[in-house]
């Protein structure tokens, strides 16, 4: 079996990834509502390549973004909340690691998959070929005791302080590149809040 951690992509949010001998990657804004995958490998879902052009600048290439629909974030704590609703969603990556818990003020949730039934059960946009050797874990950030009212629609605005961590994980080191991510990124991600 392989777990596998959903990360929003949202703003406000800032990414780091540790570079302690254990990896950690970690999705917060410095105040509260921090959450910590333990990465376990780097055969990620949701693909993010460095390529070079034929005048060698480089780019990136994006495959495999999350869509769970019937979700929103939370602003403050970047976690989920079940809002019943099909037409709320939240895109982001699904990376190779499982939430670091230290304490029970949030939940986790797991949904097992069988290998084969990754590409069909779940929805990806610029979706691309990958390889399970396993079973798939996948788990999910959620925001506990949260009522649900009203939610708004946010398209990415991501900086590069802040995608840091992203650029890490992926190893996108060109500034060229890491622009070019930050712009993709930008023009494909949107996603649903609740609204304060």
């Amino acid at each position: 079996m392989s777990n596998y951690t959903f990360v929003p992509l949202v703003n406000g949010a800032k990414y780091e990834l540790s570079s302690e001998k254990e990896k950690i990657f970690s999705i917060g804004n410095g105040n509260s509502g921090e959450f910590k995958v333990q990465l376990e490998n780097s055969n990620h879902i949701s693909k993010i390549e460095q390529k070079s052009d034929d005048n060698n600048k480089k780019f990136v290439v994006i495959h495999n973004i999350l869509v769970l629909t019937g979700y929103a974030v939370d602003k403050k704590s970047f976690r989920l909340v079940s809002t019943l609703d099909p037409c709320d969603y939240v895109r982001g990556i699904l990376i190779g690691g499982q939430i670091k818990q230290n304490n029970n003020q949030y939940k986790v949730k797991t949904i097992t998959f069988a290998k084969h039934e990754v590409t069909n059960k779940l929805y990806f946009i610029r979706k691309s070929d990958f390889y399970l050797k396993d079973d798939v874990t996948i788990n999910l950030s959620l925001q506990e005791n949260e009522s649900v009212g009203r939610t708004e629609y946010n398209s990415l605005n991501i900086d590069d302080n802040n995608m840091k961590g992203i650029n890490e994980l992926y190893k996108i080191d060109d500034p060229d590149a890491i622009e070019d991510l930050k712009k993709k990124l930008n023009e494909i991600v949107s996603y649903y809040t609740l609204k304060s």
